[in-house]
């Protein structure tokens, strides 16, 4: 008897909000005091194709605040801004 082997892939979309302690300049803490580029970094390390922020502040906020994320994120995706 031949057993063949049976390989199931999974692809499943999640996306994970990271509330931030505030509006303040620059990238606030989240609510469990973890610097963004910390939070960012676990998700990355965990396997995330992409990490990002809630564009609720609007563009003019967001970009300086992504460029400031972009050295320390190294997913193989964008960072991206819902």
């Amino acid at each position: 008897m031949v057993m063949a082997e049976l390989t199931i892939v999974l692809d499943i979309l999640a996306v994970v909000t990271l509330a931030a302690g505030g509006l303040a300049q620059g990238l606030p803490p989240t609510l469990d005091g973890y610097s963004m580029i910390d939070a960012l970094q676990r998700l990355e390390k965990e396997g995330a194709a992409c990490v990002g922020l809630n564009c609720g502040r609007g563009p003019k906020t967001m970009i300086p605040l992504i460029k400031e994320l972009r050295p320390h994120i190294k997913v193989s995706g964008d960072i991206v801004s819902l």
